[in-house]
């Protein structure tokens, strides 16, 4: 089991917060409570296990956080508090303002860029970095997504199954829709083989 620490920039209503607990269990027929609420940088006591939708309106304790305030404090919280029931310390996950609109969070993803240099430093691999990434001063690649409520398990679940290849299929520009969130009806359909990759990577 995983769980991904999950913040509000914004003052998001519970019901929000509860429709997007109960919308991200929809997307796939293993999906589980992935998202553990962290109410603010403090909080010692959180759902390990992920958040059951049932939370009360909270005051957001990461109001008007920058993503790098946000990246820094999920690192110094999980320094105090250690990452037993498999919280991650590779995923990041945020309901903003827009999440209360039009039912999108933002999901970060990092991968050490040691890592990178290491499968993509040879003749022939493309070692462009793909998509909307940041390399940060914790050696990492941070990379960032706006995400539909009803695809964040599936998302997640893709991405740790299928590595790279569907990595790499969330970057591609076509992929975005105008509001900038991922085209996840297509690329779930391409990783599902229930259409055909048109670059052929998948």
């Amino acid at each position: 089991m995983a769980t991904i620490l999950t913040v509000c920039t914004a003052q998001v209503p519970a019901a929000v917060i509860n429709h997007f607990l109960e919308e991200s269990l929809q997307g796939s027929s293993y999906a589980f409570e992935l998202f553990c609420i962290l109410q603010a940088p403090n909080q010692t006591g959180v759902d390990r296990k992920g958040t059951k939708p049932d939370i009360q309106d909270f005051p957001s304790g990461f109001q008007d956080k920058t993503e790098d305030e946000i990246r820094h404090l999920i690192h110094e919280w999980i320094e105090r508090n250690g990452r037993a029931g498999g919280i991650s310390n590779r995923w990041i996950a945020v309901l903003d303002s827009n999440s209360m609109e039009d039912s999108t969070l933002v999901m970060y993803y990092a991968m050490k860029k040691s890592y990178w240099n290491e499968t993509h430093g040879q003749p022939g691999v493309d070692a462009r970095i793909p998509g909307h990434a940041r390399v940060c001063e914790d050696g990492y690649i941070w990379w960032k997504w706006r995400v539909p409520f009803r695809f964040g398990f599936y998302f997640w679940n893709s991405i740790t199954s299928c590595g790279m290849g569907a990595l790499e299929l969330y970057c591609r520009p076509e992929h975005l829709r105008v509001d900038g969130s991922v085209d996840m009806d297509t690329c779930s359909n391409i990783i599902d083989g229930d259409i055909e990759d048109p670059m052929g990577r998948m």
